[in-house]
C-alpha cells in the first residue's frame, strides 16, 4: 500500500502536459479490494497446485522410489518452467524500459535551437477593458523596462508566442510572387510569432543568415520577416531565403531578412517538419509573453518579476512557465511511460532472481547425494559448482530466446503508443539480455557455492 501510495505521487508528479485529469489519481477502496482480492487469489491458486498434487497421490506410491522420482522430475521441470516464463517477461520488460530510457535519452539531447537554460517566459494577460488597442504597446515597453531593471534578470523580451506555444498562420502563400502547392493542395501552414527586435538574443536563438530585426523595423510594424530554417529550405530550395518575399493571399509580401535555426512550435510538433516564421512585434494584444533571461536560481527572481509587473498594473495576471520544463513537458509521455517500464522491469527482474534461487536452491538440495557421491568420486568441488550454475544459466538462456517474440511485439506496441520511439537496436537486447544473465549469477552463486562445499559422508548418508 505504501509502495501504491508513492507510485500515484510519481505519475502526478511526472504528468504530461495535457493529461490534467492524472492529478486526480489516487488509492481509493474499490482499486485496494481489487488488488488486495487479486493477490489473494494468485497466492490460493499457485499454493493450491502442490497441495492438490499431494492429495492425489497415492499412500502406496508414496512408498515406490521410482514413482517418486517421476513426480519429482515432474515437479521441477514445472518449476524450471515457471522460471522461464518469469525470465521471458523480464527479458520483454527489460528490451522495452530500455528502448524508452534510450529514446527519452535522445530526444533530451535533440538541439532544440535555443538555449533553454535559466531561461523564463511569463504569460501577462492585461485588463483588456482599461486599455485602447493604441496604448497597449507602450504598456507592454513599460513591462519590458520593469523586468529588464531587476538585478537578477539578464534581459528581455516580448513575444506573442514562445516555443512549443506559437501562433498558427494559414491561407494561399505566396512565395517571390508564386504561389505555393498546387490548386487541391489546400491551405499552406506556417507557425509563427510576433516578437521585439531583442527576442533572438534573449533567447540565444542561433541566426544561420542575414539578421535580426531592428528596433526601428518593430516600431514602425515594417514588412520584414525572419524565418526558420526549415521554412527556407522548403519554400527556397535553391537557396536565397534572406531577400525573398512572401505573404498570404492578395497582402503586400514582406521581404525576408534572416534565417534563424529551428524550435518546436508545438508540444506535439517536430521542430524539422514544420515551416515557422517570426514578424516584428506591434504588440497591440492583451495577452502575450515577457521573455527573460535569469542569472541564478530561477525560483528567486520570479517573486520580484511578479512583484515588478503587479507595481506597473495591480490587476495583471502572471503565469511563468520555465522553458526547461516547457522542454521536459514535451516528452512528458515518453517520461511517464519509461518511469513506469523501469518499475515494472525492476519487479520482474527482482522477482525473476528470487524465483531462480529458490528453484536452483531447492534442486540443489534434492540432489545433496548425487552431489556427495560426485566429490567422493573425485569430481572436482569447482565442476560441482558449475554443474550448478549451468542449470541456471540454461535456463536464463532458454527465457531470453522465449522471450524475444514477445520483447519484438512489446516494442511494437510501445513503438504504436508513445510518439517519437524508434526501433529496437541490438545494443538494447544485449544488455538486456547481460543484464538478465548477470542476475541469474547472482541468484544461482550462493546455492552453486553451497553445494561446492558439501561433506560427501554427510551428504551420501543423508535421505
Amino acid at each position: 500500500v505504501a509502495l501504491a501510495h508513492w507510485g500515484t505521487g510519481l505519475i502526478r508528479r511526472l504528468r504530461p502536459g495535457g493529461l490534467e485529469m492524472l492529478y486526480r489519481v489516487t488509492v481509493d477502496a474499490p482499486v485496494l479490494l481489487f488488488a488486495i482480492g487479486l493477490s489473494v487469489a494468485t497466492g490460493l491458486f499457485f499454493g493450491a497446485m502442490p497441495a492438490l498434487t499431494a492429495v492425489s497421490r497415492r499412500a502406496v506410491d508414496s512408498l515406490r522410489s521410482g514413482v517418486r522420482v517421476r513426480e519429482d522430475r515432474a515437479a521441477a521441470r514445472a518449476r524450471w518452467g515457471l522460471v522461464v516464463v518469469e525470465i521471458a517477461l523480464s527479458f520483454s520488460l527489460l528490451v522495452a524500459s530500455g528502448l524508452l530510457i534510450r529514446t527519452v535519452a535522445e530526444l533530451r539531447s535533440v538541439d532544440q535551437g535555443f538555449e533553454p537554460e535559466g531561461l523564463v517566459a511569463a504569460s501577462v494577460d492585461l485588463p483588456e477593458w482599461r486599455y485602447a488597442e493604441q496604448e497597449l504597446p507602450e504598456m507592454w515597453s513599460r513591462l519590458q523596462a520593469e523586468v529588464e531593471r531587476l538585478p537578477g534578470v539578464d534581459r528581455a523580451a516580448v513575444a506573442s508566442g514562445i516555443p512549443t506555444r506559437t501562433g498558427v498562420y494559414f491561407g494561399d502563400l505566396r512565395v517571390d510572387g508564386l504561389p505555393v502547392g498546387g490548386p487541391d493542395d489546400g491551405p499552406t501552414i506556417l507557425f509563427g510569432s510576433e516578437v521585439s527586435a531583442e527576442y533572438f538574443r534573449v533567447l540565444d536563438q542561433r541566426l544561420l543568415d542575414g539578421r535580426v530585426f531592428t528596433p526601428d523595423e518593430v516600431r514602425d510594424g515594417a514588412d520584414v520577416y525572419v524565418v526558420s530554417e526549415t521554412t527556407a529550405r522548403d519554400l527556397w530550395p535553391n537557396g536565397g531565403a534572406v531577400g525573398g518575399r512572401f505573404g498570404y493571399g492578395e497582402d503586400e509580401p514582406g521581404v525576408v531578412v534572416g534565417v534563424v535555426a529551428d524550435v518546436n512550435p508545438s508540444p506535439e510538433g517536430d521542430a524539422r517538419m514544420m515551416r515557422q516564421m517570426y514578424n516584428p512585434s506591434r504588440a497591440r494584444w492583451p495577452q502575450g509573453y515577457l521573455v527573460f533571461r535569469v542569472d541564478g536560481p530561477v525560483a528567486d527572481v520570479l517573486p520580484e518579476v511578479r512583484a515588478a509587473l503587479r507595481g506597473v498594473d495591480d490587476d495583471v495576471l502572471v503565469e511563468f512557465v520555465s522553458m526547461e520544463d516547457a522542454l521536459l513537458d514535451q516528452i512528458g509521455s515518453q517520461r511517464l511511460t519509461m518511469h513506469l517500464l523501469n518499475v515494472l522491469a525492476g519487479t520482474a527482474l527482482f522477482l525473476t532472481t528470487v524465483g531462480l534461487f529458490g528453484v536452483v536452491a531447492q534442486i540443489a538440495g534434492r540432489r545433496t547425494r548425487e552431489i556427495g557421491i560426485r566429490i567422493a568420486l573425485g569430481a572436482p568441488r569447482a565442476r560441482v559448482a558449475g554443474l550448478v550454475l549451468r542449470s541456471g544459466i540454461v535456463a536464463t538462456v532458454v527465457g531470453i530466446l522465449a522471450g524475444s517474440l514477445l520483447a519484438w511485439g512489446v516494442g511494437r506496441w510501445v513503438r504504436a503508443q508513445v510518439p517519437g520511439v524508434q526501433g529496437v537496436d541490438p545494443l538494447t537486447w544485449l544488455v538486456a539480455g547481460m543484464v538478465l544473465v548477470a542476475a541469474a549469477l547472482a541468484a544461482t552463486y550462493l546455492p552453486a557455492h553451497r553445494a561446492s562445499r558439501i561433506d560427501p559422508v554427510t551428504a551420501i548418508g543423508s535421505d
